[in-house]
């Protein structure tokens, strides 16, 4: 199989593309992923989020949707291959934990989603924020253009000369990836007054969230407040990247969801860390054009939200129409649930041995482990265990650039 895949990556970089099948009957022409980079879900809760709202109407949103990962990198390669962290393998640490920060293998050879789509004649683009999905690593597989988005604010100016250029008989796939809520925050001024947000945070180059680790005074309330002010933010940047679409929206699929979410002084934390708690876990996941959305669904379903919108027939190992249990993975780390409620987490940091469970009906904070539990959900691993063949990634390390790396210290991921 893996030589299999491998051909089709060959065929698609080095023969002309087919002529598009037209949409079948019920379908869209076009697929549009918005991934937000570390948009948690009970931001959009708090936050005014309109635009957001809008595509949730329109189609439908998850009532709890699950990270496959909780940082970037592994999560955006479930994102794209439909795979959960135990079937693709890459679980590897933030380049902080790398004895060589930033060296990574590439991704394992299982389709993408820009694959799939560009060996059936579809023109693919991608524009992202995130310098860790960057091309060397082979998040740019598929896609006939992979350019780094400058800042948010082009975003709707890119999508625009884009879609202008779109011919009739061309279909498109568009991947956008956005700076989002990742810290260092820099939230309008119209957005920060509206939060409450002082100057004296937010500076010439925004709100780093070392601030907050340091422990300066008042910093963790002022920065829950930016990172909801840049919430509303993106979500005006989303409706002028909508509105950019122009008529091309009725007929193309959206779908929008988060690689991962962010911890905001819950369990005594705040960033990205090395957790699996439900505010890292729990992600939108909202879908116009792709039909019925589960209400429990894993963002690793993204690809087979697009495909079925699209109205093509794909295989992928998470779909929407299997989407239980709920797993989430972070260097062997785990959690699982196989009913949106009782959660488990097996984390050595949590608990020595074994599983701590938590009903997230009456205890969304993860604060009270509840007893009797235990075997019921280490009998749900087990058994999803069992159906999931765990990859193995293999591959030299590829180093990044100085200015990646500059790059990658801006975001937080190197000292």
């Amino acid at each position: 199989m893996v030589a299999v895949w491998l051909t089709l990556g060959l065929v698609v970089g080095c023969e002309r593309k087919p002529k598009p099948h037209p949409p079948t009957e019920g379908a869209r022409k076009h697929a549009l992923l918005i991934v937000v980079d570390t948009l948690r879900a009970g931001a959009i809760q708090r936050a005014s989020t309109p635009n957001l709202d809008s595509i949730g109407l329109r189609g439908g949103a998850a009532t709890r949707a699950w990270a496959a990962g909780t940082w970037t990198a592994p999560s955006m390669v479930s994102i794209f291959t439909g795979t959960s962290l135990r079937e693709h393998g890459w679980d590897y640490p933030m380049p902080t934990k790398m004895e060589k920060q930033g060296a990574y293998p590439p991704l394992p050879p299982i389709p993408t989603i820009a694959e799939e789509l560009s060996a059936r004649g579809f023109q693919t683009s991608g524009l992202y924020a995130n310098p860790i999905v960057r091309s060397d690593l082979g998040f740019d597989r598929g896609f006939d253009d992979y350019t780094r988005l400058p800042a948010d604010r082009s975003a709707a100016g890119l999508v625009a000369e884009q879609v202008a250029d779109w011919d009739d008989d061309e279909r498109h796939f568009l991947y956008l990836h956005l700076w989002g809520p990742h810290q260092p925050l820099n939230p309008s001024s119209a957005a920060q007054e509206r939060w409450g947000v002082e100057d004296r945070w937010v500076r010439k180059r925004g709100f780093n969230i070392k601030r907050v680790w340091e422990g300066e005074a008042g910093a963790m309330l002022a920065y829950f407040k930016a990172y909801h002010a840049v919430v509303e933010d993106t979500d005006s940047r989303i409706g002028d990247i909508l509105a950019a679409l122009g008529p091309h929206r009725e007929d193309t699929v959206i779908v929008v969801t988060s690689d991962h979410g962010e911890l905001l002084g819950e369990h005594g934390r705040s960033g990205h860390g090395s957790w699996v708690y439900e505010p890292l876990t729990w992600v939108p996941f909202i879908a116009e054009g792709a039909g019925l959305i589960p209400p429990l669904v894993s963002n690793a379903a993204t690809a087979d939200a697009i495909s079925r919108g699209l109205g093509l027939d794909l295989e992928w190992s998470v779909r929407l129409d299997s989407p239980l249990p709920l797993v989430s993975q972070r260097e062997g780390k785990v959690a699982l649930s196989p009913d949106g409620r009782m959660k488990g987490i097996w984390d050595p940091q949590i608990a020595a041995e074994g599983v701590s469970v938590f009903d997230l009906s009456v205890d969304p904070g993860e604060e009270r482990p509840v007893d009797g539990q235990d075997a019921v959900l280490s009998g749900a691993r087990t058994a999803w265990e069992a159906n999931t063949t765990a990859g193995i990634v293999s591959g030299e390390p590829i180093e990044v650039s100085d200015d990646m790396e500059d790059a990658l210290r801006t975001l937080g991921y190197i000292e």
